[in-house]
């Protein structure tokens, strides 16, 4: 029998499915087994067909009637032979009985033996004798044998006829005949023969009734054979049986219909639920991964350039933080409509429309776009600023209207790859690169991704050995009161002294740290030897030192953050005025309420809270209010370009004017000459940061800076120690 596929086509399957292109997953190969070797154990046992067994049956039957019959025929013919025989040798002994008495009478023997004689025409007769009423033999008759032959076998049975012989009423002796069977038997063959060759004829007419019988019974039930040998080898659970007229083998295959149609749906859902994401009702990640695969076979044979999009949201996680998972959801299934509606669109290359075929989420708010034959990029760049520019409408979700954007990464074949899974790599390192350039970029894969990737896995194995072995430390840079030119306030920085990378800048491993979770131990030991620094320096310097700590979103939201810094507090005996967390403003505007809590819990127990970088994110001063912020610090990008630059100028007059007419204080970076530093104690600013001053330095040097400013207690950036410039933030 020939083995069919199953249906290209997957029950549920979304627009977006290519048509011919196989399903995931494959045949059901257990039950396939299991059904063949049960097919193969009844044959190996010498089970017997349907067939078969009618055909034996049959047989045995009409063979056992025909031997009855036989039997019975036989048996009714010789009896009967055998009366009438009797009756006529009786019919003829009496009168042989009248003929003899007158020869009793006259002791005519003669004339006895004659009539005796006469008996001889009879072939059925053995002998014949005439007895006087004393006993005396009168007359007697003996067939004669010609051959030995002749003579009657003993098993067979003789009849004895035997009557009176009188005269006027006075008997005077006895008539007996001995005839034999033998004739009666035969008679009875030749009967018997024609019989059976009658017999035989109507065996013949029966069987042929009873082949066509059979065959009613037996053909549909092989056809319904046929069909499960089918499905069991092929898988193919679209097939159906044959209704029969016979009532019983007709309610067997409507059964066994239902049957193949309940398997049918039950296998359409498990692939369903293998291949399919049930939100979005796109592929998965093993239906895409399939998708890919057969895409760059179909590519090597036709000479085809495919390419992949890889579209990943920016900022989705704060829309589940902030709006809830039900919400992310709705706006999860929405962006794949979009992006289906825009690839059904097709991509116009010169005249021709080439649809864009495949479509998945690969988990979370990551979707995959499969294209498969684009000769130029321009036409995926098309393609995917169009989805972008879709993906940016308003999203009406939970009562709510969503403004999101994507990140898009292109690896195209074969220039990024030959493999589903080095292709998917590639795009999702050139989505990376998007976001990395400022999101809602489109991207493609370039060999310098993998190199970067490479590196970043490397320092990440790094960083994981150094945090054991203790090759972090913290520098201290000098928060300068603008009042008195004293310094009562530090940042502390991070610094890594890796064996393997000399020189290995902040701005490096830092953001290395945050995408890769390492930031949550890194970021708990620099709480914890901040928090022990400040009380060692405070005792040392004669005077409390605060501490202002960089917090990274990653701890900001995790569970748990407040009572780490409570831990923190409590191991170090610092009082917790002493400790200032720095957040960027960005974070906060993102995901509001999911920092309000643990900030307005940590303000509650005397934790300082500042926004760093303050004006270089989407500012929204509501904010300000409602966060309990006690420092701005102006972003240095701001401060570079005093005095002389107006616009630099009117923000910081501006952020200044701010932060007084809130009540918060204010710290600027980046201060670098005596005019800066002037200018910015004339508008208001509180503490002055920046290399006039020093760079991060270890504490012994903190602390001998902290020494200086006490003792010489001189107007501001009059002794400046000289410095090698370095930025001032957590990632410097």
């Amino acid at each position: 029998m020939s083995t069919k596929n199953r249906p290209t086509t997957p029950v549920g399957r979304p627009d977006n499915a290519v048509p011919g292109i196989p399903p995931v997953g494959g045949d059901s190969l257990p039950m396939q087994g299991r059904t063949q070797s049960r097919l193969e154990t009844a044959r190996m046992n010498g089970r017997q067909s349907v067939s078969q067994r009618l055909r034996n049956i049959n047989l045995k039957i009409l063979v056992l009637a025909l031997g009855l019959s036989l039997i019975v025929v036989m048996t009714t013919v010789v009896v009967s032979l055998q009366l009438s025989v009797t009756e006529a040798y009786e019919i003829k002994s009496r009168g042989l009985a009248s003929y003899v008495a007158p020869a009793l009478v006259f002791d005519d023997r003669p004339a006895a033996q004659a009539y005796l004689d006469a008996l001889g025409e009879s072939p059925g007769v053995i002998s014949a004798t005439v007895t006087r009423g004393d006993g005396e033999v009168f007359a007697r008759y003996e067939r004669p044998l010609t051959n030995p032959g002749d003579k009657e076998p003993a098993w067979l049975p003789v009849i004895e006829v035997q009557d009176a012989v009188a005269y006027r009423g006075s008997e005077l002796g006895t008539i007996s005949m001995q005839v034999s069977l033998l004739p009666v038997y035969r008679d009875a063959l030749a009967i018997t023969a024609v019989i059976l060759l009658a017999s035989v004829l109507v065996l013949l007419l029966v069987a042929l009734n009873l082949g066509k019988l059979n065959a009613s019974i037996v053909n549909p039930l092989q056809h319904l054979d046929d069909v499960m040998q089918r499905v069991a080898r092929s898988g193919d659970y679209a097939q159906r049986a044959p209704e029969s007229d016979i009532e019983e083998i007709h309610r067997v295959s409507v059964q066994f219909n239902e049957l193949l149609g309940q398997i049918s749906a039950r296998e359409a859902k498990i692939e369903q639920l293998a291949n399919f994401d049930l939100l979005t009702g796109l592929y998965n990640r093993r239906g895409l991964t399939t998708r890919v695969e057969y895409m760059l076979r179909q590519a090597e044979k036709q000479d085809q350039k495919p390419a992949l999009v890889f579209l990943d949201l920016d900022n989705f996680k704060a829309i589940n933080d902030t709006l809830g998972h039900d919400v992310g959801d709705q706006v999860l299934a929405e962006v794949g409509q979009r992006i289906a509606r825009t690839a059904r669109g097709g991509i116009t290359v010169g005249a021709h429309s080439r649809p864009a075929l495949q479509l998945g989420r690969l988990g979370g708010d990551e979707f995959l776009l499969l294209l498969p034959d684009l000769p130029h990029q321009d036409t995926v760049i098309e393609l995917a600023d169009r989805i972008r520019e879709t993906i940016c409408e308003p999203i009406q979700a939970g009562g709510n209207s969503v403004h999101i954007t994507a990140s898009i990464g292109i690896a195209c074949y074969p220039r990024d790859g030959h493999s589903a899974a080095q292709l998917i790599q590639h795009a999702d390192s050139a989505m990376y690169f998007a976001k990395q350039q400022g999101r809602d970029q489109c991207r493609f894969y370039d060999p310098e991704l993998t190199r970067q990737m490479s590196f970043r896995m490397r320092i990440v194995d790094q960083m994981r050995d150094a945090i054991t072995a203790n090759e972090f430390r913290l520098a201290y840079q000098p928060l300068i009161d603008a009042r008195d030119g004293r310094i009562r306030s530090a940042e502390a920085l991070l610094r890594w002294d890796c064996p393997n990378e000399p020189n290995m800048h902040p701005g490096i491993f830092i953001p290395i740290a945050e995408s890769s979770g390492l930031i949550m131990p890194l970021g708990r030991w620099i709480l914890q030897t901040a928090c022990h620094d400040a009380v060692r320096m405070g005792r040392l310097a004669g005077h409390p030192i605060r501490i202002a700590v960089n917090i990274s979103p990653a701890q900001i939201f995790a569970r748990g953050f407040v009572d780490l810094v409570r831990e923190c507090l409590d191991e170090a005996g610092l009082d917790p005025t002493l400790l200032e967390l720095e957040i960027t403003e960005d974070v906060v505007i993102e995901r509001y309420q999911a920092a309000h809590d643990p900030l307005t819990e940590l303000a509650e127990i005397g934790v300082q809270i500042a926004l760093d970088d303050f004006g270089t994110g989407y500012s929204s001063l509501s904010y300000l209010k409602r966060l309990p912020i006690g420092r701005l610090k102006i972003d240095r990008s701001f401060v570079d370009g005093l005095p002389h630059d107006a616009d630099d100028l009117a923000i910081v007059t501006a952020v200044t004017a701010l932060a007084r007419a809130l009540g918060l204080q204010i710290t600027a970076e980046g201060v670098e000459t005596e005019e800066q530093a002037a200018l910015l104690k004339q508008k208001g600013c509180d503490v002055l940061q920046g290399y006039l001053y020093s760079p991060a330095v270890p504490e012994a040097d903190f602390l001998q800076l902290v020494a200086r400013a006490d003792q010489a207690a001189r107007p501001l950036g009059s002794q400046a120690p000289s410095a090698t410039p370095l930025r001032s933030s957590n990632v410097s």
